[in-house]
């Protein structure tokens, strides 16, 4: 996994390539078994940005965690294209929506509770 500068994590994140910040507080892999690449600050715990390849859609975190982590979430976020803009969902819901493998099992999940 390439080490990366924070200013590098944005161009990273858009073309969907694996990284590590150099200080490791900074993330990105691909799940292969969903084909979704998640953006990490600070652990698993908080994605910051998530492209589903089924969906071919953006989402991002809306939530503030720490001053780092919201630097991190403006520095890594991806160019998105202006006709299918980032669909932003709190911290909880994200993280739901990476455990479930996507987007579409995510709102099947939400439609039978």
């Amino acid at each position: 996994m390439p080490k990366i500068n924070n200013d590098q994590m944005s161009e990273f994140t858009t073309h969907q390539r694996t990284f590590e910040t150099n200080n490791g507080h900074a993330f990105a892999n691909r799940n292969n078994r969903n084909q979704m690449y998640v953006v990490y600050s600070y652990g698993e715990h908080f994605p910051m940005y998530v492209y589903d390849s089924d969906m071919e859609h953006w989402f991002g975190n809306s939530s503030k965690y720490s001053p780092t982590t919201s630097k991190h979430q403006t520095a890594s976020r991806p160019d998105a294209p202006t006709d299918r803009p980032i669909a932003w969902l709190p911290t909880d819901e994200l993280v739901d929506l990476v455990a479930l493998g996507g987007y579409a099992p995510y709102c099947a999940e939400r439609c039978v509770h």
